[in-house]
């Protein structure tokens, strides 16, 4: 991981869903999921907005309490293990977006805790069997055009 790089989810392999303190995240290629704690889940939307790891070290270390190696190594591990769960890619495609205001010195600092990525693989048979792991970039459920032309006009005698 190098700081200045940027990345993207992992998709059409990967989906999730952001609750209100926590993402679940689907690997559909491995079967197993996941969920990210609030601080992860932090961490997952500068990434998905285009910051890099040096960016969100920098944002991390202005709204929260701990010294500048704790959060570093935290924050450098979290995106390491997602790296490495195939959750994320790396993109230089991807550009920022809008970066977090410079108004979080007015605002009271929080406790730094490191974030949490659990893993899950209890479900993996059922997650790699299932046909929903056939999505693409189109959504589900998606019909190939050969099995929807099939039998749709059958011949009359």
């Amino acid at each position: 991981m190098n700081e200045s790089d940027r990345y993207r989810t992992n998709k059409p392999d990967v989906i999730l869903e952001n609750f209100d303190d926590e993402i679940v995240i689907v690997n559909l290629a491995s079967g197993n999921y996941y969920s990210i704690d609030t601080l992860g889940a932090e961490i997952w939307s500068m990434l998905e907005s285009g910051f890099t790891a040096g960016e969100i070290l920098l944002h991390l270390s202005r709204i929260y309490d701990g010294s500048a190696k704790d959060i570093e190594t935290a924050v450098a591990e979290f995106i390491q293990r997602i790296i490495a769960e195939n959750l994320i890619v790396p993109d230089p495609a991807v550009s920022a977006e809008e970066k977090a205001s410079g108004n979080s010195e007015h605002q009271p600092r929080r406790v730094f805790t490191a974030p949490v990525l659990n893993k899950y693989t209890d479900m993996q048979e059922l997650l790699l069997v299932d046909p929903i792991h056939e999505v693409d970039e189109t959504g589900w459920p998606n019909i190939p055009n050969s099995a929807a032309g099939s039998d749709s006009n059958p011949k009359q005698s």
